[in-house]
């Protein structure tokens, strides 16, 4: 694909090129699939595409063995949802994060 698909069909290309990221990931071409993988992720252009892609990402971490890549991955991502998690929290950290969601989750449920 040309350079200014990405401008004139992004969703498409988007589409193609995760695919294409993906089918590499499973078929066992994980290098290309992270070359392609960090390339995409600049490239995406919401929320969902950021998400969609990490989260192959994390995936692709995962199997290659690399736990503190896919950490790194995620939190990068919840970076830009301007959520800030230390990738090493204290116990007191963790226990107050874990009841801050419970909170809001049960808040959530008396709502619906």
């Amino acid at each position: 694909m040309s350079e200014d698909s990405w401008d004139r069909r992004h969703e498409l290309t988007f589409a193609l090129e995760l695919n294409r990221g993906e089918c590499e990931f499973l078929t066992g071409a994980l290098a290309e699939a992270e070359q392609r993988l960090a390339a995409l992720s600049s490239r995406a252009a919401n929320t969902v595409e950021r998400a969609t892609v990490a989260c192959l990402r994390v995936d692709l971490y995962t199997t290659l063995d690399q736990s503190s890549r896919a950490i790194a991955v995620g939190l990068d991502y919840l970076r830009n949802l301007a959520i800030d998690w230390s990738p090493h929290p204290t116990e007191e950290l963790a226990r107050r994060e874990y009841e801050r969601i419970g909170r809001s989750s049960g808040a959530a449920r008396s709502r619906i």
